[in-house]
């Protein structure tokens, strides 16, 4: 025995290889650990884009993958800090280190896996776990595996809006420049509310049950909406001190058909559809759209964007921290179905069922459709009881948890018979009637707020002319780089020298490379590179065709990009 300790014992192993025990628990093959783990290795997931081992050992399956894979980061997930320490001091880790690609993550909340997942934007996992070591803590790994697959459901859900709605978001912003043009910066409205309770009104079922004391919350604390349920605030004499709207989709747009927003402050972003807000003049603030077009037509104008969880209450909550709320209470926030109800009664989708029903498709048939739009979950209320939820209210839960318990500011759920979301308490609405009177002194902040509100259109117009001068520059060399790569097909299959035109390529890849708009060309094609990514095609000839797609479709972004924004230019 070479090394032992009250936990931990080494030892060589038959082929002479380091091998040991922790706890009595067996951290690799007495026998052969280099050919266990190259056996593991050889089963790998080749289409993988990351590997995470759930579990240390010895370190030998590390090994072998680094060995097996080129470029993919391996991330070994250790619960134990202290047998990193103890393996590390007879194994020698010095090829992992020196890798770049090996990253230990050791003890710590697996949630903080969630940025570096974001950072190298990983589609594809191969998840590794280790024998007993796994087993012996299998409720850490089991919570890596849950983060693993919530991250990969948000990944693909926002894949698919992408694909869904890219083009349309281009569209919006184009259509919504003049609103950038007169929009102001969210840094103005930090703090401005500090020490004030807010009140963020959603739209789920339960929406009823604050309805008929909202005049009275509304006296006691700032009151955000959002445009699902916006509507019935006015409706029950409450005018929201900001509207948060952020929808692309036209039929969101019908849910302030015939609101007035005089006394409110609109919260948006240059995506919304723009007749949501079209003919509106009233004090606009605009949060930094995160897709590159916007970006560059919003720097150095916009400085914050609306955390955003895939639901506009997510973006509300953000405003309400932004604003400095150091007690936040949600009405309406179900994040589910309680009773079988999607919407509060009188919210645009629910009368919107009473209008497309007919003799043999009634109100019933219509809710069954929207309940049944998305696979259906069991989740617990506040009261321990299930009710129905579905994948995308899932993401929704995930994400208030996780920001909740970060934020310094409480949050809580007005309804216990919405969906248990953890870190957001239940509060009685009876406590909050309790509250001292502050709605003078909110007045008072709004109108300075809308005071401050200044117009940016020559700023708006410079940067649109430049941008549009900068895609025109990208589009030569990727035309180009697309008329070589067909050439080099025809190349390959003639069986003519490739040297020279493979050298051309990497000359023009560099030209692109360089060129600030590839950003904005590259938005829209993310779900063709992710097929690319996970194409089958192998060999040369694979590698020739896929580039020629990637061109065609590059240049084809960035020609649309172009041309929508183009045609926007004589309206600023």
């Amino acid at each position: 025995m070479i090394n032992s300790s009250e936990d931990f014992s080494f030892f060589p192993s038959r082929t002479g290889q380091m091998a040991g025990q922790f706890d009595g628990l067996s951290l690799c093959s007495r026998h052969d650990p280099v050919r266990e783990a190259e056996r593991i290795a050889s089963k790998r997931d080749k289409q993988a884009r990351a590997v995470i081992f759930l579990g240390l050992g010895m370190g030998y399956q590390v090994e072998a993958y680094l060995k097996a894979t080129k470029d993919i980061p391996l991330i070994v997930v250790e619960r134990e800090e202290r047998l990193f320490e103890a393996v590390s001091q007879v194994r020698d880790f010095s090829s992992l280190a020196e890798s770049g690609r090996v990253f230990f993550f050791l003890g710590g909340d697996p949630e903080e896996l969630t940025p570096f997942f974001r950072e190298h934007q990983i589609s594809r996992f191969d998840l590794v776990p280790h024998g007993t070591l796994f087993n012996r803590d299998r409720d850490y790994y089991e919570q890596v595996q849950k983060i693993v697959n919530r991250w990969l459901d948000r990944r693909e859900i926002n894949m698919n809006t992408l694909t869904r709605f890219g083009e349309l978001w281009v569209r919006n912003l184009a259509a919504n420049l003049p609103l950038l043009a007169r929009g102001e910066a969210l840094s103005h409205l930090k703090g401005q509310f500090s020490g004030l309770p807010v009140l963020l009104v959603a739209a789920g079922p339960t929406l009823e049950q604050t309805l008929p004391v909202i005049k009275e919350l509304a006296q006691r604390m700032v009151v955000i909406g959002v445009d699902t349920s916006y509507g019935n605030l006015q409706k029950h004499g409450v005018t929201a001190d900001f509207l948060v709207v952020t929808d692309p989709q036209y039929w969101n747009t019908r849910h302030l058909d015939f609101c007035d927003l005089e006394g409110t402050i609109v919260i948006s972003d240059t995506s919304v559809h723009p007749r949501t807000l079209r003919g509106y003049e009233g004090p606009l603030y605009l949060s930094r759209s995160p897709f590159p077009l916007a970006s560059i037509l919003e720097k150095d104008h916009l400085d914050i964007s609306l955390k955003s969880g895939g639901s506009v209450a997510t973006a509300a909550w953000d405003l309400a921290l932004i604003l400095g709320g150091q007690e936040i209470f949600c009405s309406g926030l179900d994040l589910g179905f309680p009773g079988k109800q999607t919407h509060c009664r009188g919210s645009f989708f629910e009368e919107r069922v009473n209008f497309l029903s007919t003799r043999t498709a009634g109100p019933e048939h219509w809710t069954w459709k929207a309940l049944h739009s998305a696979p259906l979950y069991l989740k617990e209320n506040y009261r321990g009881q299930a009710i129905l939820s579905d994948q995308r209210m899932q993401v929704y839960i995930s994400w208030f948890s996780e920001q909740v318990k970060k934020s310094e500011s409480l949050t809580f759920n007005l309804s216990q018979r919405g969906s248990f979301i953890e870190g957001m308490p239940f509060k009685d609405i009876s406590e909050l009637l309790a509250l001292p009177q502050r709605r003078e002194e909110i007045e008072t902040i709004k109108a300075e707020l809308i005071q401050a509100i200044e117009p940016h259109h020559g700023d708006v117009k410079k940067r649109v002319e430049e941008l549009v001068a900068s895609i025109n520059q990208a589009i030569e060399p990727v035309e180009e780089a697309e008329k070589t790569a067909c050439e080099l097909e025809e190349a390959f299959f003639s069986q003519k020298p490739l040297d020279d035109l493979l050298k051309k390529l990497d000359r023009l890849d560099e030209i692109i490379a360089r060129e600030g708009a590839r950003e904005i060309g590259g938005f829209l094609i993310q779900p063709h590179l992710q097929a690319i990514e996970e194409s089958q095609a192998a060999g040369g000839i694979g590698i020739i065709q896929n580039s020629i797609s990637l061109y065609r479709e590059l240049g084809q972004s960035l020609r649309y990009h172009r041309d929508i924004i183009a045609s926007e230019l004589l309206r600023l």
